[in-house]
């Protein structure tokens, strides 16, 4: 058995260059080995790599372990569905797929090649994801009845990943994932499943959404709200009402410092969290379950298709 996983990255992503590769470089039992652009090479994280023009010749290196696809949304399920055919594991950005019929192919082609894939949302490896996790478990507010939870930002520059509706733009796909993902995650782990949802979107005479907003109803009557946008300032929170009380996440979805905030009848407890390595982890546990079949629970695939079904019934409602 292999002791070491090469890596591949397709494209220059601003999230690769700041975040994965640098990961990749830090992790145990990971080593970066080729990379695939259109454009010329210029960082100083690409010394002594391998350098592709095109993403076809990196995924015919038969050297190549696992490919990171931090490509535009629209292009996920195409290079992730070459990638494995190739015999390559995948991690792929968030989110995984354009819907949920490309992602049950790309389950599919997983299976059948016997390769991991897994979907790269980080929060959930930071440690605020994993002290909220042993206070909801800890049952100090009892059982979730409502999660609120918002992520935007005001998009100050024409980006054509995040424009053009081709390409998979607008906000829902680039940061209302996360609080898809949030809600699902909490949901199931409580035991409850997805009924239906309602939502709107503000397309300001764009091709693609600036802003959506959401109703989701689950089993046992839990009702949860979300907002996403481009066009407002940068704020993220997440606030979840259980039986006996409420916590409050800022930032929940950054690898940053924060408190989590407890409130029960009696009492109000700040908890500080500090930065985690979180790229790091979960590099570590994608280079685990690749090497050793070890799969962990922090990202599984029911939960990437579970996301989808949400988000196609959200993007119904969409102009």
């Amino acid at each position: 058995m292999a002791n070491e996983l090469k890596w591949g990255v397709l494209g220059q992503a601003k999230i690769a260059e700041e975040h994965v590769i640098p990961a990749i470089y830090e992790a145990k039992g990971s080593t970066l080995y080729a990379v695939a652009s259109r454009r010329p090479f210029v960082d100083p994280l690409y010394d002594g790599v391998k350098v592709y023009n095109a993403y076809e010749d990196l995924l015919d290196d038969q050297e190549v372990d696992a490919v990171y696809i931090p490509l535009p949304n629209g292009l996920h399920c195409e290079w992730a569905l070459a990638a494995m055919k190739k015999g390559k594991h995948v991690l792929c950005e968030k989110p995984i797929a354009m819907n949920a019929d490309e992602c049950r192919r790309m389950i599919a082609t997983a299976d059948v090649c016997n390769v991991v894939l897994m979907e790269a949302f980080m929060y959930r490896f930071n440690k605020k994801t994993e002290l909220l996790l042993e206070l909801l478990d800890s049952d100090v507010i009892g059982k979730i009845k409502s999660i609120r939870v918002n992520f935007g930002y005001l998009k100050t520059r024409a980006n054509a990943a995040r424009d053009l509706p081709e390409l998979g733009g607008g906000s829902l796909y680039d940061v209302g994932c996360y609080c898809i993902d949030i809600m699902n995650f909490l949901m199931r782990r409580q035991g409850n499943t997805f009924e239906s949802c309602s939502s709107t979107f503000r397309m300001a005479g764009r091709p693609v959404d600036q802003a959506a907003s959401a109703w989701v109803r689950y089993s046992g009557d839990v009702l949860c709200t979300m907002d996403c946008w481009f066009d407002v300032a940068s704020h993220q929170s997440l606030i979840i009402m259980g039986e006996k009380g409420m916590l409050r996440l800022d930032e929940a979805f950054r690898d940053t410092p924060d408190d989590i905030e407890l409130y029960t009848p009696t009492a109000r407890r700040s908890i500080a969290v500090e930065r985690s390595s979180a790229y790091v982890r979960e590099i570590e546990v994608f280079t685990e379950a690749a090497l050793t079949g070890n799969r962990s629970n922090l990202m599984p695939l029911p939960d990437s298709y579970a996301n989808m079904c949400v988000m196609d019934e959200m993007l119904a409602n969409r102009p």
